[in-house]
This record gives structure tokens, C-alpha cells and sequence, in this order.
């Protein structure tokens, strides 16, 4: 199987490191909630979200059985796969690659998030909390007081957003070292961070700058759970993606599962 073509939903869990790794980020969700199923991850994790975009679009609140998914089965299906995507057909809401973080939020899955994010957005709890407003953002129309019933206003202060692993290290760490104190803990990595900007021209950080970074991430603490996308089209190419495995499984020491 070319796990590249645009049709493909691969994914794949390393269950000795307890790491799943995805070429899109939208299947994090299904991870994250299976493995509180499995009782892997207590509720109320504390979720450090690596990534070029924030991925904190709330109408991943709005999939019909959001809440109510029991099995891993249902979990799963909640999720739009690629071949949804392609069939040119009206679909109804689903879980895609940018708004799958909230709905663990309300399910009870997640108590807190770090966000490490270079976007030039607000950050969806900030908007929730009215310290920006929705205008700077391009979410639509939202209610937040049905937001505010599915995920308390305690959550969403308990939401940290830094552009950077430096500015994260040197502002937030050892928040982070507190709030996760007795808390499970989640990693969440797209290799995206890697190749900055939102353009057509991608290019990659150096090895030494990216390993570097990797290495950091992975060894801020015991990690309950490791999810990874590989999101091809933001790395820009096959070629980018491939390259930023290999170094993600140099650094994290298992075999690349693609080679």
C-alpha cells in the first residue's frame, strides 16, 4: 500500500512505546480516546500539542456521536476518512485534521493542553475566555454558552499557548511540571512544526535543529501516550515526510514503520 496516496488512511500503533503514529492528524482523536478505554490514560490528561497549526476548530463538538461513542469501533467511524473526503458528496460533520482536540475535551478524556504553535491565530480558548475575539479567527458563528456546557470554563484555563519549544521551555515548563503532576500525560507531534509557514515553498529546518528539538520534546517526561501525524501535505512532499520519520525514529529509537 503507498501510504501517500491521497485516498489512504494509515496509521499505525507501536504498543510497546504506546505510540501511534498516522499520516493524518485527524485519527489523534481515536487514539487518545481508545486508549482511555483500554485505562492506558486516566480522564483529565494533560495534552502537549506540537504542531505549525493550532488544530482547535470547535465544530469537531458538533459529529453526531461525539459524546455518546463507546467501543473503539465507534471511535473510530467518527472520523472522516479520505475516501469521504474525495467522493465529492455532501457529508456530515465528522472529525478531521483540525478539530479534534475539543471533542476529547468534553468527552472528559483531557483536563488541560499545552499548545506549542507558531500560527498567527488566537487560540480557540482564548476567544472562549474573551480574550480575543472571534473575529481574528475563521471558525464562524459559534455559541459559547453551548460550548461552555460540554466543556467547563475551568478547562479552558487551564489552556497554555506558546509559539515555540523555546518560548514553551523558558515560559511554561514548569507549569507544565505542576499541572501534570498525578496526571496522565499525552504527547502530540505533527511533524509540520518542522517545515514552517504556510506556503508553497517548505522547507525543513536543519538535522542538528530539528533532532535537537525532537529529543527535547521526547524527554520532558514520562509520556503515557505519543501520537504522531506525518501530515505530507504541510511537510510539502513525500520526500520532506520521509525524511522527518526517519529522524523522529532515530531520535525516539523504534524502527521506521514505513521503510
Amino acid at each position: 500500500m503507498n501510504i501517500f496516496d491521497s485516498q489512504t488512511d494509515w496509521k499505525i500503533h507501536i504498543p510497546d512505546r504506546n505510540i501511534y503514529i498516522m499520516k493524518d492528524h485527524s485519527w489523534a482523536f481515536a487514539a487518545w480516546e481508545s486508549e482511555r478505554l483500554k485505562g492506558t490514560i486516566r480522564p483529565d490528561a494533560v495534552l502537549l500539542h506540537v504542531d505549525d497549526h493550532l488544530d482547535d476548530v470547535p465544530d469537531g463538538l458538533e459529529v453526531d456521536g461525539i459524546i455518546s461513542a463507546s467501543t473503539e469501533e465507534e471511535l473510530f467511524r467518527l472520523t472522516r476518512t479520505n475516501k469521504e473526503l474525495h467522493s465529492g458528496e455532501i457529508l456530515e460533520p465528522k472529525i478531521t485534521i483540525d478539530n479534534f482536540i475539543w471533542p476529547s475535551f468534553a468527552r472528559g478524556t483531557l483536563g488541560g493542553m499545552f499548545t506549542v504553535s507558531p500560527q498567527n491565530m488566537p487560540d480557540f480558548a482564548s476567544v472562549v475566555l474573551n480574550k480575543h475575539s472571534l473575529r481574528d479567527r475563521c471558525d464562524g458563528v459559534v455559541n459559547r454558552q453551548q460550548i461552555l456546557s460540554l466543556i467547563s470554563e475551568e478547562k479552558f484555563q487551564n489552556i497554555n499557548r506558546t509559539y515555540s519549544i523555546t518560548e514553551f521551555i523558558k515560559e511554561s515548563l514548569e507549569t507544565f511540571k505542576l499541572q501534570t503532576i498525578g496526571k496522565s500525560k499525552i504527547l502530540d507531534f505533527d511533524l509540520d512544526y518542522f517545515v514552517p509557514g504556510d506556503t508553497n515553498f517548505r522547507i525543513l529546518l536543519n538535522d542538528n535543529q530539528i533532532k535537537e528539538t525532537m529529543n527535547v520534546i521526547l524527554n520532558l517526561c514520562e509520556w503515557d501516550l505519543i501520537t504522531v501525524a506525518l501530515s505530507p501535505t504541510y511537510c510539502g512532499d513525500e520526500q520532506n515526510t520521509r525524511h522527518l520519520l526517519n529522524l523522529f525514529c532515530e531520535v525516539s529509537g523504534i524502527d521506521n514503520p514505513i521503510v
